[in-house]
């Protein structure tokens, strides 16, 4: 019998690669930036769209990593 993911814990993903990257504010002046955004029992692409709206973005402006496959 499979047995079927049911609560959030279930879904945690560790991300395996390179070390960390560093961010700090000698990254300022940078075009690009990173940010690391850990969330629960929320859809990542309605959130980027909340996100963007908020700073006034484009959702394009936005990358993703570690996004995973429904199934």
């Amino acid at each position: 019998m499979v047995k079927l993911r049911q609560i959030a814990e279930d879904f945690l993903v560790t991300e395996l690669g390179g070390p960390e990257p560093v961010v700090g504010s000698e990254f300022s002046d940078c075009e690009h930036r990173l940010y690391r955004l850990e969330k629960r029992s929320h859809d990542t692409i309605a959130l980027l769209a909340r996100l963007s709206r908020h700073f006034h973005l484009s959702r394009r402006s936005f990358g993703i990593s570690g996004f995973k496959d429904r199934h």
